[in-house]
């Protein structure tokens, strides 16, 4: 019976052992394909303590740092941080321990110890029965192709921004240029308008110096005709005057009448004269006076009847529009006295 027994817890055993193994192939199978999955995860996974040691990393992890694991286990991961990003990544350390929840942040780590890259680290702490955190899992995902296309995003951004900048600063440069032709095109107006304003200038000086020489040649014209000539009457009768009184004093009187006659006379032409060149009574009494003074001073013709109409308000026009007025009315008078056919010239003054 003992025999027996033993059989049977033999058989127990070996039914158990062969449970085991099977078991232990299955653990073991399930070990692999976690591991397989562990290792081969598309991302970097790394087990650190409350120091930042490395407790373990998956084969993704160690190609991402470009060192082998065995070289990892134990060593800070701080150390193959950029030293730029460190200050970033050891908050981001103490907080994950600190506040007890799922912590992000992006830093750039060191391949090789050299060549830098970008990641995304993602960490959650693991927490013991105690309730204490002890270690934390990091994964760590390569988003330099990203922070790449981000840049090149933001290249592009600052391009385009730029082009647009240097497209306003040409249509700017483009406007100033259409306003400095139109500038130049508008001087070369007023130039060319100077121009002939200068030689209109020129023909009205010449103008003004052929009507002054006209003028003086009227008026030398005019005294050597009339006034020399009655000054040389006056001198041969004033001469026959002198021998009349010395030969025959009885007889004086009837010498000094043509005398006194050629004086009054040689008044009269003077006065005419001084009222040609200038009335006073334009500078005394104003336009209208001195107008209808002129017309009424004309030689009378046959079959011609000025008419004189003034309007206008005494003391309205200073000294230099009053001659003005009044030499373009003398001229227009004087020229249809003495050229038109005209029965009846009327000459109207009126306020504009």
């Amino acid at each position: 019976r003992i025999v027996q027994e033993l059989e049977i817890h033999q058989i127990e055993l070996e039914l158990q052992n062969e449970e085991l193994k099977h078991a232990k192939a299955e653990v073991e199978k399930g070990l692999e394909k976690y591991t397989d999955l562990y290792d081969f995860a598309p991302v970097g996974y790394f087990s650190l303590d409350a120091r930042g040691a490395i407790l373990e990393a998956n084969l993704t992890g160690t190609n991402q740092l470009g060192i082998e694991r065995s070289r990892l286990i134990g060593r800070r991961f701080q150390l193959f941080v950029a030293p730029s990003s460190r200050p970033a990544v050891n908050a981001f350390l103490l907080n994950i321990f600190a506040e007890r929840r799922k912590q992000t942040c992006e830093a750039a780590l060191l391949k090789g110890g050299h060549m830098s890259f970008w990641t995304s680290l993602e960490a959650s702490p693991s927490l013991t029965f105690g309730g204490d955190p002890e270690w934390c899992r990091v994964a760590v995902i390569d988003i330099t192709a990203r922070r790449q296309a981000e840049e090149e995003r933001r290249r592009n951004d600052i391009l385009t921004a730029t082009n647009l900048k240097l497209e306003e600063e040409i249509a700017r440069r483009r406007a100033g240029e259409a306003a400095l032709i139109k500038s130049e095109r508008r001087a070369h107006e007023l130039l060319a308008k100077s121009q002939l304003l200068q030689k209109q200038l020129r023909q009205l000086t010449r103008q003004s110096l052929t009507v002054q020489e006209k003028q003086r040649k009227q008026i030398s014209r005019e005294l050597h005709d009339k006034i020399s000539q009655l000054l040389l009457g006056i001198n041969v009768h004033l001469a026959a005057f002198t021998r009349a009184a010395t030969l025959n004093p009885r007889d004086v009187h009837r010498t000094v009448g043509p005398l006194r006659r050629l004086v009054a006379k040689s008044v009269r032409v003077v006065h005419q004269f001084a009222k040609d060149l200038r009335p006073a009574m334009l500078d005394d009494l104003g336009l209208a006076p001195a107008l209808r003074n002129y017309i009424a001073g004309l030689p009378k013709r046959k079959g011609l009847r000025v008419e004189f109409l003034t309007e206008i308000t005494a003391g309205v026009l200073n000294n230099d529009e009053r001659t003005a007025f009044y030499r373009i009315a003398q001229e227009a008078i004087t020229n249809a006295y003495r050229h038109s056919r005209a029965t009846v010239v009327k000459v109207t003054l009126r306020n504009n």
